[in-house]
């Protein structure tokens, strides 16, 4: 079955609470202006949000993005790259469909094992005995 596909502004818990409760998240990602999704947000970033981020986060602070949060503006970060055209994408299957997924794993196996008694019956007919 196609995942169902949400996208959102960047920003901490935007996206999640997009996603339904007890859905199986299949993908999460970022797309870039164009609607590409991109692997690392740090290359595909514009210069000016490449600035904020090394701002934050100098050489030699060791690993990961730390994001001085300025009340009342939110992340400088999240908010230069909303204004350059990226959002998230999360593609997930809803919990409803959980039953839909069994009955067709159910008919495979189901439809594998009548194959397999049928080639059985078949096999020990031939047998000369």
């Amino acid at each position: 079955m196609t995942p169902v596909t949400v996208t959102a502004s960047m920003g901490p818990n935007i996206l999640d609470s997009k996603i339904p409760t007890g859905a199986w998240l299949i993908n999460r990602g970022i797309l870039n202006k164009s609607g590409k999704e991109i692997g690392d947000i740090f290359p595909a970033a514009p210069p000016q949000c490449q600035a904020i981020i090394q701002q934050q986060n100098p050489p030699g602070t060791g690993n990961g993005i730390r994001v001085k949060v300025v009340p009342g503006n939110g992340d400088p970060i999240d908010a230069c790259l909303n204004k350059a055209g990226f959002s998230q994408i999360a593609k997930y299957q809803p919990s409803y469909r959980y039953w839909d997924f069994q009955r067709i794993e159910a008919g495979l196996y189901l439809s594998l094992s009548v194959i397999l008694i049928g080639a059985t019956y078949w096999l020990i007919l031939r047998r000369d005995a």
